[in-house]
């Protein structure tokens, strides 16, 4: 379990400046106010989804499939930078 931290924590330390600095690039700081409300408006549909979610399923699955579906968005929003896809849409949701 350490481990699955410490590479979360990693990925997310990598990530995280990759994301902030594409963005920045893009649409500068007179975008930072739209994507922190976002931001804030997204993390909280997300609690409650995973509030949800802890109710009807095993914290087991609910693990899994959170790390199935990062690594594979991860992937798709790599993929869609790659090939300037949609560029403006996807930087905003990698933001968020």
């Amino acid at each position: 379990m350490q481990l699955n931290i410490f590479l979360i924590i990693s990925s997310l330390l990598v990530v995280k400046p990759t994301v902030n600095s594409l963005f920045l690039a893009k649409f500068g700081v007179d975008g930072l106010p739209k994507a922190f409300v976002l931001v804030a408006i997204v993390a909280g549909l997300i609690t409650l989804l995973y509030a949800r979610a802890l109710n009807r399923f095993s914290l087991y699955r609910i693990i899994q499939v959170t790390l199935f579906s990062s690594v594979l968005t991860l992937i798709v929003f790599g993929l869609f930078l790659h090939f300037n896809i949609g560029e403006s849409i996807v930087l905003y949701l990698f933001y968020l």
